[in-house]
């Protein structure tokens, strides 16, 4: 067959023998030069010296032609940009592109280069990400990240710990070490000599590397972990990723501690200050979501001893909120950095349904994980992700998650994991023999009931636009857990044979109006997602109460009338307006009580204990509370309803609830992960309940 005249042909590469192809790019005296370049082929092993380019492909559509000898290739606008930064004006460079240097329209010759990318980026000098063009802001970013960056990293910062962190972002002053105390002190050091963060030249430009899509492309996180030399480019600005690595940590604490610093009172009157604070609170949740998970994940495959936690389960976990285009990608994209590549089922195949790439994933993760690994997430644990109905109709075994829709869920797990000791309903691990696979894709697993939902609360109703939550909404769900604590104490003090763990302690089963809406869990630290976690206490109570009131002066929508009639005062605080009312009139007092009501809700805003309650509320917020019929209550998924079952399957962290297939005994469907009262401790394993194999279709 004749070639298309003029059109590059890529030709065939000899794949039993790993080679590659080579992207000769040549110079150019002036910026405007057409992008000229050659390409040859070389045994990986054996090729010349080259740079591999990070970037991200951008708008398909949007193509441009280069000359390749005297041919021409289309690729995408945004690679040409790229190689007009990066071309030299006197010698050649010597590049591998995954856009040019993988034929993208030979699914065979991708099904053998895909999986020698770890290979290549391992093997060459260097490899260069390119965050795009630049802006003023952006040049001043890089700048700043250069000079923190580097004082950061002499800390240590580039590669920080949870525990160093939690120093770091302490209010304490009595830290465990004293290298820990040196590391706050120079932190706080730094800080100080920045100035303002509000008023900061790089605050815009910090911004816009917030919302870089670089960061949230899932093919580029084996690109930013796996090469040994690795450096970003921003426009004509470039910076080491290690400096890059600590710059954008130290940003991170900065806004954290700064925030935690300016929410007080008076700061709810000042809306600019306000404006500019959910600014930065914007710039750090792009810094933590976006940039902070890939740069982690480079840390620990960079180091030999950490490199065997990155399993399948952990980076699917990790990266959960990057794109690939196709769902396949989500498995395939991961599997150079991840442990269990090993295996033979997942090889990259682009001929097989992404429907079976997830199934034989979710599989390959239960079957092998071992007792350590079990506890992070892998094994049973990582039905955690798996709920019925999945979104958008997908059509997956129950017990399989959707693995390229984990970003819009979160686990349990994940909402406790600074939780000490951990949450174990169902106990040690579990032999790899009471866990079978079908061809048909049924897992069977064992465990035992616990308890029949007989009444499920309310969902906590947002905004289905942005996801977000009405603070006022959450009245009705906490409201229904207050009812859902009285009735199972009823339940539970009224039936001799109840063996539920708190049987013998009534005040306790009431307790459970407050703590199991925080999971029963408490932060011992005003920044809760970063903080040490212990078991609730009465702190969390008074959380909770501060949280209802502000709930309900929230539901009034700044009614006075309503504020007025509907919120009511305590004795104390009854006297307390009337004593500033000797002399007022009807009018005045009642003009008086709802400032005071009004001024309570601001003030309780800003404590410690509404603050670390109403962070915690988070997971309840995406859950829906539920009453068994021996009494035990929960919070479980959306998707629950009344007839399901609470049950404990060996080994899992959390409860599972289940629903019986109709008509067929023994068959049962994963509708999602729970929390219940009173079993996340193992109490479940000591009642004498019925083993039971669950077979999950």
């Amino acid at each position: 067959m004749t070639k298309k005249m003029g059109t590059f042909d890529h030709g065939n590469l000899q794949l039993g023998k790993d080679e590659i192809r080579i992207f000769e790019l040549l110079p150019a005296a002036e910026h405007s030069d057409p992008v000229a370049a050659r390409i040859f082929k070389a045994p990986l092993r054996s090729a010349p010296s080259f740079s591999a380019l990070s970037y991200c492909w951008g708008d398909q559509g949007s193509r441009v032609e280069i000359a390749i000898g005297s041919d021409t290739l289309s690729i995408t606008a945004s690679l040409e940009v790229a190689l007009r930064a990066l071309r030299d004006k006197d010698r050649s460079m010597l590049l591998w592109i995954d856009q040019i240097c993988i034929n993208q329209q030979d699914k065979k010759e991708k099904n053998r280069q895909l999986p020698l990318m770890e290979d290549i980026y391992s093997l060459s000098t260097e490899t260069v990400g390119w965050f795009g063009q630049s802006t003023n802001e952006s040049n001043v970013a890089m700048d700043y990240l250069q000079g923190v960056g580097d004082r950061a990293l002499e800390m240590g910062l580039a590669r920080l710990k949870e525990k160093a962190l939690r120093d770091i972002l302490s209010d304490e002053d009595d830290l465990n070490s004293d290298m820990a105390a040196e590391t706050r002190r120079g932190v706080i050091d730094l800080i100080s000599s920045q100035g303002d963060l509000l008023a900061h030249p790089a605050r815009q430009g910090m911004m816009q590397l917030s919302m870089l899509p670089y960061f949230t492309r899932g093919w580029i996180q084996q690109e930013i972990a796996i090469p040994p030399k690795l450096r970003f480019q921003w426009g004509s600005k470039s910076i080491d990723v290690d400096t890059f690595a600590a710059g954008v940590w130290f940003q991170s604490i900065w806004i954290l501690k700064s925030i935690s610093s300016l929410m007080t009172p008076a700061v709810y009157s000042q809306p600019s200050t306000m404006a500019l604070l959910g600014t930065m609170a914007d710039c750090n949740a792009g810094l933590t979501y976006n940039i902070i998970p890939s740069l982690t994940t480079r840390g620990r495959f960079q180091l030999p001893e950490a490199r065997h936690k990155l399993t399948m389960a952990d980076l699917l976990q990790r990266l959960r909120i990057v794109q690939f285009t196709e769902p396949q990608d989500r498995v395939y994209g991961i599997l150079g950095m991840a442990l269990s590549r090993r295996a033979q089922k997942l090889v990259v195949d682009n001929t097989k349904r992404w429907e079976d790439v997830f199934a034989d994933a979710t599989e390959y993760i239960i079957a092998n994980a071992d007792k350590t690994s079990n506890t992070r997430g892998d094994g049973i644990n990582f039905l955690s992700f798996a709920r019925s109905p999945k979104n958008n109709g997908r059509s997956l075994p129950s017990w399989v998650p959707d693995l390229a829709d984990l970003g819009s869920y979160s686990t349990l797990a994940a909402a406790t994991s600074a939780l000490s000791p951990s949450y174990h309903a169902g106990g040690d691990f579990l032999p790899q023999q009471r866990l079978s696979f079908s061809d048909s894709k049924v897992l069977g697993c064992h465990g035992i009931i616990i308890d029949r939902i007989i009444e499920v609360g309310p969902v906590w109703e947002g905004d289905p636009t942005n996801h977000a939550r009405d603070h006022s909404a959450g009245l009705a769900p906490l409201s229904a857990m207050a009812e859902f604590a009285t009735k199972s104490k009823s339940i539970v003090t009224s039936n001799p044979d109840s063996k539920h763990s708190f049987r013998n302690d009534p005040e306790r089963l009431l307790e459970a109006e407050w703590r199991v809406p925080v999971l029963n869990c408490e932060s011992v630290s005003r920044l809760t997602s970063k903080g040490v976690m212990h078991l609730a206490t009465t702190r969390s109570k008074s959380g909770y109460e501060m949280v209802k009131y502000t709930m309900l002066l929230d539901l009034q929508a700044r009614d006075f009338d309503k504020i007025f009639s509907n919120i009511p005062l305590s004795p104390e605080e009854v006297a307390e307006v009337e004593e500033d009312c000797r002399s007022a009139d009807a009018e005045e007092r009642k003009g008086a009580e709802i400032s005071f009501k009004l001024k309570k809700s601001i003030r309780y805003r800003t404590t410690t204990e509404y603050m670390t309650y109403c962070t915690l509320l988070d997971s309840f917020q995406e859950k829906r509370s539920f009453l068994g019929a021996e009494g035990f209550v929960g919070v479980g998924p959306l998707g629950m309803q009344v007839g399901d079952l609470v049950c404990v399957l060996y080994g899992a962290s959390f409860p599972f609830m289940l629903r019986e297939k109709e008509g067929v005994s023994g068959r049962y469907e994963l509708v999602g992960e729970a929390y219940c009262d009173g079993i996340m401790k193992e109490e479940a394993l000591k009642m004498g309940l019925e083993d039971v194999e669950f077979l999950l279709d």
